[in-house]
């Protein structure tokens, strides 16, 4: 039976479909997109849900035998399998290696969020609590996450963002108070198995996860050599490949274009021997990975420059260089969209501390002339230097290093700013940082 929470979302979900359906301008902007969606769901991607479906019940089933499943936990396995399984799917075949898709499924099967569900669902609120409270932390959520799009609203996302965090403290109260007032009452033999199922059924979910993105990255290799040989490969190279990649995610995910001999091979020895050289290449691209960080954390504080000239503190330079070349792409891209002049205001948006391996206080600054026509970003990395970039003229870029923030503006032959057209570029713009793998 659905628990008042369940029952109050089902009601939610299907008064939105109904809404969408009976007001005619929704339904009509929604009629196409809802058909590609149907349309997309047929022969390989049908196949992949119907897989999970057939792998999870079967899963259950082997643990029904060995007493670790009953009936009871039925309704609490569909939802894990439809609510984590099949969103979780896609971005888990998205790993590049077996230890990675693992850490994304226990991530969230075994994250905050997960046993906060968990918690929430323990007592919940009557089902007009419930309703009241989804309703408007949704709406929150919604309105919060819109006005966090336009710097100009940064107060009224900052107020909203209170608002929600109130509404979901006032509702874990209440979820506490009435969990604490039926504490007696639980069945916590069957609170305990409900926790465990949502460990040990994602685990279940790891091997057939697997074996999609193995099946998704040989899937694409097939096509990108095939392309790049303009042929279709032999039967016999078609049988190194997948043989040479001995069934490893890691090795799928990085056959890319810069193994395209393999595809002009003639048979199968020569296919094999390709093969055996992409492993190996893989091999020592690694250790090179791990020598470079290795190579960050002994030169962590380390000052001075090598012999390049380049700082030896190597920390963050890689990330930075990356998100203000970013920082420059936007500039050009916007430029003419917003008045032809520069903006200043996106940075905290472009930068993306957290996605790109950077602090969330990420220290990135862009500044533009009063008369919008020179910008400039910069940013000071964890040993003290800095790194800049700027444009003078409509997609003209210039870079800046030094032992301070940049003072000066970019262009007018200013010696602090080289242009991108200038050969070499300041030494630590000029070295490359880019991990090896």
């Amino acid at each position: 039976m659905l628990t008042t929470r369940e029952l109050a979302t089902a009601i939610i979900v299907l008064l939105v479909a109904v809404a969408l359906v009976a007001v005619p301008r929704v339904r009509r902007a929604m009629a196409p997109h809802l058909r590609n969606i149907v349309g997309a769901v047929k022969g390989k991607i049908l196949a992949i849900y119907l897989g999970l479906v057939f792998w999870a019940a079967l899963g259950i089933a082997i643990a029904w035998l060995f007493d670790l499943w009953e009936l009871d936990l039925l309704k609490d396995s569909i939802i894990i399998v439809f609510t984590l399984g099949i969103p979780v799917m896609f971005r888990a075949t998205q790993a590049t290696t077996g230890a990675r898709l693992v850490r994304v499924v226990f991530g969230e099967a075994a994250g905050i969020s997960a046993f906060l569900a968990f918690y929430l669902n323990l007592q919940p609120l009557s089902l007009a609590g419930e309703l009241f409270f989804q309703i408007v932390l949704g709406l929150m959520s919604i309105l919060v996450t819109l006005l966090g799009l336009n710097a100009a609203w940064a107060k009224a996302a900052g107020i909203s963002s209170l608002i929600l965090l109130g509404a979901l403290v006032l509702y874990i109260g209440l979820v506490t108070a009435g969990f604490i007032a039926t504490w007696g009452d639980q069945d916590w033999d069957l609170v305990l198995r409900s926790l465990w199922l949502s460990l040990w059924l994602p685990a279940v979910l790891v091997p057939y996860f697997y074996v999609l993105g193995f099946y998704m990255y040989a899937e694409t290799v097939f096509t990108r050599l095939n392309f790049r040989a303009e042929r279709k490969m032999p039967r016999g190279v078609g049988l190194a490949l997948v043989s040479g990649l001995r069934f490893s995610l890691k090795l799928a995910a990085r056959l890319d274009g810069r193994y395209k001999s393999v595809s002009t091979s003639s048979d199968y020895p020569e296919a094999r021997r390709e093969m055996k050289a992409f492993r190996d290449d893989v091999k020592r691209r690694d250790r090179e990975e791990r020598h470079r960080v290795a190579s960050l954390k002994t030169l962590s504080g380390v000052g001075g420059v090598d012999a390049d000239l380049a700082q030896m503190d190597r920390r963050e330079f890689f990330e930075t260089k990356d998100r203000l070349s970013w920082i420059s792409t936007t500039q050009m891209g916007r430029y003419e969209g917003n008045g032809h002049r520069y903006w200043d205001d996106l940075t905290d948006w472009m930068v993306d501390a957290e996605k790109h391996g950077l602090p969330e206080d990420h220290g990135f600054v862009t500044e533009v002339t009063a008369d919008g026509q020179k910008w400039r970003a910069w940013r000071k990395l964890p040993g003290g230097w800095y790194l800049g970039i700027g444009g003078a003229k409509h997609r003209s870029e210039y870079y800046y290093q030094g032992s301070a923030p940049p003072a000066t503006w970019p262009g007018d032959n200013n010696a602090d700013w080289v242009s991108n057209l200038t050969y070499p570029l300041p030494s630590d713009w000029e070295k490359n940082d880019l991990p090896r793998i």
